[in-house]
């Protein structure tokens, strides 16, 4: 009887000890974390994804972990250079002050896309293999991540298109205590261009709680999409490039390996410097481009008391004369320049003219 009595009683600790574990939440490895000695770290089981654990920021697997709302969105991402040259380098135009012609129209053009996918709501050629295929600005919409657990205090991201920023625009949000989402950040792009640029949300503030990105084209006006690509966290901040906007002077930013499209001059003389004196064509074929297209260079050689009186009437009179060069660009070289180098030897180099 004693036997029996201490055996039941172990059946009933085993029971007990059965519903407490029971009672336990259910709790999953985490095999991405690890601490000191290689012993996995157990996460509890609904905690959602860090930020850079999501594999689809850069849409190179399509739209896979988002999701849509509304149509804008529902012929994405677009491939590569859906974008065509006249649609961008409008300014190319003859009525615009460009070189006019056709010959450089109706190319494909990289609008500043990260690899081979990117989200473009004007267009609507998802496979790729034609241009002039679009949707428009009519269709509105919201794509959406997944939730995620913000781990880096900087996000980055590529973006183009419309410059309206109650109605297109990219914005971070973070979950409520009751469940609802708190818009935190938003930007839009700050000029009509298809062209994308970086920009940089400062999300310190909110490291540790969890987050949602958010793409918004809320606009079927004139100009009414939105181009977005590589988006990216970070802890450090990272190199770009600093340019200047002609048109509204502001500055923006790209990443150091940002494609540059353009067209160059290359019917002129490498060494067309030597003539009339060496007094006239500023900036040689061979020194560094920002000694051959220095401004004090053009200064120099332009101005009223560095260019003779022969020169300077041909300056005045037969050369739409501009003075902005290094380090922007902005006004020379030129196409219709006649008084700056034309033949730097790094052109001629970039089109394999030059070993």
């Amino acid at each position: 009887m004693l036997g029996l009595a201490s055996l039941s009683g172990a059946e009933a600790q085993i029971k007990l000890n059965r519903k407490v574990v029971d009672t336990l939440p259910i709790r999953q490895v985490d095999p991405t974390i690890r601490p000191a000695g290689g012993t996995k770290i157990i996460s509890n089981l609904n905690q959602p994804q860090r930020d850079i654990d999501f594999p689809n920021w850069n849409f190179e697997k399509g739209l896979t972990g988002w999701t849509k709302e509304g149509t804008a969105f529902n012929n994405q991402p677009t491939v590569r250079f859906a974008v065509t040259t006249q649609r961008i380098n409008y300014q190319m135009e003859y009525n615009q002050g460009g070189v006019g012609g056709d010959y450089w129209k109706n190319m494909g053009m990289n609008n500043g896309h990260n690899g081979n996918y990117w989200v473009g709501t004007y267009e609507n050629n998802p496979q790729g293999n034609s241009f002039n295929q679009y949707q428009g600005d009519q269709p509105v919409g919201i794509l959406t991540s997944p939730e995620f657990l913000l781990t880096n205090q900087y996000c980055y991201f590529l973006i183009g298109g419309g410059a309206d920023p109650q109605r297109l625009y990219v914005e971070f949000q973070t979950k409520q205590a009751d469940g609802s989402w708190k818009t935190e950040i938003t930007r839009s792009s700050f000029r009509n261009s298809e062209m994308m640029y970086r920009e940089r949300l400062d999300l310190a503030a909110f490291v540790n709680k969890v987050g949602r990105i958010r793409i918004v084209d809320n606009s079927y006006a004139g100009w009414g999409h939105i181009n977005v690509d590589n988006i990216r966290f970070s802890n450090t901040l990272l190199d770009g490039i600093q340019i200047r906007d002609a048109a509204t002077g502001r500055n923006y930013e790209v990443d150091v390996d940002a494609p540059v499209w353009g067209v160059a001059d290359t019917h002129a003389h490498p060494m067309h410097q030597e003539g009339f004196g060496g007094a006239l064509i500023a900036g040689k074929p061979n020194t560094p481009l920002s000694e051959t297209y220095s401004n004090a260079l053009c200064d120099q050689k332009h101005s009223s008391l560095g260019a003779g009186v022969s020169n300077k009437l041909f300056i005045l009179g037969a050369d739409p004369h501009f003075t902005k060069g290094w380090p922007d660009f902005l006004e020379f070289p030129r196409f219709n320049s006649k008084t700056h180098q034309q033949q730097h030897v790094d052109f001629l180099r970039e089109h394999g003219k030059v070993d």
